[in-house]
């Protein structure tokens, strides 16, 4: 019959195990025998326990967060939050400026770009 309708819930269960990595593997191999009855419901419990590690898109508030640390150069400090701003969707150039320029270290620099 699985032929004709394709694979049973059970099979797909067993197939969904295959695909994991060693840390969703344990989380599987630690579900208790009998405790899932249908796909749907290993997807959810799966999505459920894993859903905190998803990352989520920045806002630009983020940006504030990247700030010239004491003895950090300005060239690394753009990159970060070069690499930084890439998270955030949808951020203009005049803002993105105004937040870099807010963030640098107090110096002869900051006071040259303002």
């Amino acid at each position: 019959m699985a032929d004709l309708y394709g694979p049973t819930d059970t099979a797909m269960c067993k197939i969904f195990r295959t695909t994991l990595s060693e840390r969703a593997l344990s989380w599987y191999n630690a579900l208790l025998t009998g405790s899932i009855e249908a796909l749907s419901k290993l997807t959810d419990r799966f999505t459920h326990h894993f859903a905190i590690n998803k990352e989520y898109a920045k806002n630009p508030a983020y940006l504030f967060t990247i700030t010239q640390r004491e003895g950090e150069t300005r060239r690394n400090y753009i990159q970060q939050f070069v690499e930084a701003a890439h998270k955030v969707p949808n951020v203009g150039g005049s803002m993105l400026f105004g937040i870099i320029q807010q963030n640098l270290k107090e110096g002869r620099f900051k006071e040259s770009i303002s």
